[in-house]
């Protein structure tokens, strides 16, 4: 078979522009999906006080259904408030909280405490912080989904 340049470099042409569209599209949608947004976490009274707590549910600011959202950890203490992302710095896997308020990596043993500071590695940076405000008595972190 016996095919010409000028078809040969058509046809590739189309291969190409359907593989751009292939990976263009999933890009597109994980840079939406991450872009940050305001998140109503609830009303701050409601948090517990001294404790913190793993938050996985909030309302995007202006809709009244809860959504699942990238976890937070939330600490009220009197009216100092502090959000931390609950991703382990070191791979990005979630932590969980233990029964004595420290904040474990599941996937390979890193330890935090509740402020966030690394307190066993392999992770070597503390949890992220997450700007937030209050608003009507509501904590709103400007976070992910």
């Amino acid at each position: 078979m016996n095919m010409s340049r000028r078809r040969f470099l058509g046809g590739a042409t189309v291969w190409i522009a359907a593989a751009i569209a292939f990976l263009v599209r999933p890009m597109r949608l994980l840079a939406s999906s991450t872009k940050l947004q305001w998140f109503d976490l609830g009303l701050l009274d409601k948090m517990p006080e001294g404790e913190a707590v793993i938050v996985h549910k909030a309302k995007r600011v202006g809709h009244n259904t809860p959504v699942r959202i990238d976890a937070l950890i939330v600490r009220r203490t009197g009216t100092e408030v502090r959000i931390l992302s609950a991703t382990c710095t070191h791979q990005g896997c979630d932590v969980i909280k233990k029964s004595d308020g420290k904040f474990l990596c599941p996937c390979h043993g890193a330890a935090f405490g509740e402020n966030g500071e690394v307190l066993k590695g392999p992770a070597t940076a503390p949890l992220v912080p997450v700007e937030f405000k209050i608003e009507d008595g509501h904590l709103l972190a400007n976070w992910k989904k």
